[in-house]
């Protein structure tokens, strides 16, 4: 009877899985949206449970311009003990280096000194490709003097093989950056899925958000100018954009140029729900822009209202429900076991979802298994999924404890002795030795016979 119930239950399950929600596009992972983007990479996660929640061509190379300054500041954060007490100062060479570049810039002068942390602040704040140059400048140096630069490399050329370091041991499969700011160049790309794993682990790293979630920062005098103001360039934290601004993003970087287009890197959290949103490619054309203002922003804005009313967090499993059974060994009367998950299970999912609707697409578990069996005892393994996209893998194990038959035990030992190789040769050796036996006396027996008939035939 259980067996039935089991079948039937996968029988719905497949079923039901037919009228799933349907994936973004094909290829494409995370879930569908009801409006165009304009964006041409774009990828989309929620950061309470690593669900992706929506992407675009996320894995294709694109320009990231100046959202290339999240990885700026994390090499820059992870090489710096101490970022309030050490200082840069901007070089003649280092402002000439952006000359004829169209630089955003913080308006740091040659000659002028600031702490790291100030440096950060005109990097990420107002986007300075001079704060940028100088840091770089800096970190650099110090790796060149630490290593002793067989290579030769200049300062801001070991910075960047740094930053190349660090992408590729965050995992970052498709990235490969040419400069510390962002500026076009053909060797200087990543992707939209990338671009997230970097925005992610920078989210964790000591004041990156303070410094990224400010809508303006002020910059303390320094040896060459008066105290001043920066205005961030992330439209969306400020109230007077209104076809930009949501309320609830917190940062984190903007970028544009001509070949890169429109990009933004943002987070937003909301009614216990967090998000981070990568835009990028928004088409851009100095003078022309196809699109009226800047896509990537509006498409954030949308994508994000799209999630804060599309996705809540759903119990999608409980330990009563058994997801799939064993066959069972040496237990009297009972010859398979039911197995439950492990512990409950959420997920985040539409509203509207069917729960029906989650499949088991997977289940690895043996072939059978022996008592005695303790319940809990993990005994494999299934992934539930919905709509084509894995929510979770989780352990199996046994819904019930089930005691061992030592009659079943011993006749199994037994079979498996009759049954084994050794067992089997040595009775092979037995028949053998029986029919040498039998072939020996069989000759024994002519030849006594022989013997007897000679003197018989003696007597007379």
């Amino acid at each position: 009877m259980k067996k039935k119930l089991i079948l039937l239950f996968s029988c719905l399950f497949l079923f039901t899985s037919i009228f799933a929600f349907p994936a973004s596009a094909a290829g494409e992972e995370g879930f569908t949206i009801d409006f165009e983007t304009n964006c041409n990479a774009i990828f989309m996660k929620n950061l309470d449970t690593g669900t992706v929640v929506f992407t675009k061509n996320a894995d294709e190379r694109i320009e990231p311009a100046s959202t290339t300054k999240i990885l700026t500041y994390i090499v820059v954060s992870e090489n710096v003990e101490d970022l309030d007490g050490t200082t840069v100062t901007l070089t003649q060479e280092l402002k000439d280096s952006l000359e004829g570049t169209g630089s955003s810039i913080a308006n740091i002068m040659v000659g002028e000194t600031m702490s790291i942390y100030e440096a950060l602040n005109c990097l990420m704040v107002p986007s300075g490709n001079d704060a940028a140059v100088i840091l770089a400048d800096y970190v650099g140096g110090r790796k060149n003097q630490e290593t002793g630069n067989p290579e030769k490399l200049s300062n801001i050329d070991r910075f960047v093989q740094m930053m190349n370091d660090k992408a590729a041991e965050l995992g970052c499969t498709g990235t490969h950056f040419a400069n510390p700011d962002g500026l076009h160049d053909e060797n200087h790309y990543t992707t939209a899925r990338d671009m997230g794993i970097m925005a992610e682990y920078a989210m964790d790293l000591p004041r990156f958000m303070d410094i990224v979630s400010q809508t303006y920062h002020i910059v303390p005098a320094t040896n060459m100018q008066e105290e001043r103001r920066l205005d961030t360039t992330n439209l969306m934290m400020l109230p007077g954009y209104p076809d930009y601004y949501y309320q609830y993003v917190t940062g984190i970087k903007t970028g544009w140029h001509d070949q890169a287009g429109d990009c933004i890197v943002t987070t937003a959290k909301a009614e216990g729900y967090a998000y981070l949103c990568v835009a990028m490619g928004s088409p851009h054309v100095a003078g022309q822009d196809p699109v009226p203002d800047n896509g990537a922003m509006i498409d954030s804005k949308a994508l994000y209202r799209w999630a804060f009313r599309t996705f809540t967090l759903k119990s999608i499993v409980d330990m009563e429900k058994p997801l799939a059974e064993v066959n069972l060994n040496l237990a009297w009367e009972k010859d398979t076991l039911l197995l439950v998950p492990e512990k409950d299970v959420t997920a985040l999912l539409p509203n509207d979802v069917d729960l029906n609707s989650i499949v088991v697409s997977e289940v690895e578990k043996p072939e059978s298994v022996n008592a005695p069996i303790t319940k809990g005892e993990i005994l494999g393994k299934a992934t539930l999924s919905y709509a084509n996209h894995e929510l979770a893998t989780i352990n199996l194990v046994a819904s019930e404890d089930v005691q061992r038959s030592d009659l079943l035990y011993y006749w199994e030992g037994a079979k498996n002795i009759i049954s084994s190789p050794w067992f089997l040769g040595i009775c092979g050796l037995f028949v053998l030795l029986f029919i040498i036996y039998l072939i020996i006396a069989t000759i024994y027996n002519r030849r006594d016979r022989r013997k007897r008939k000679v003197k018989k035939y003696r007597k007379f």
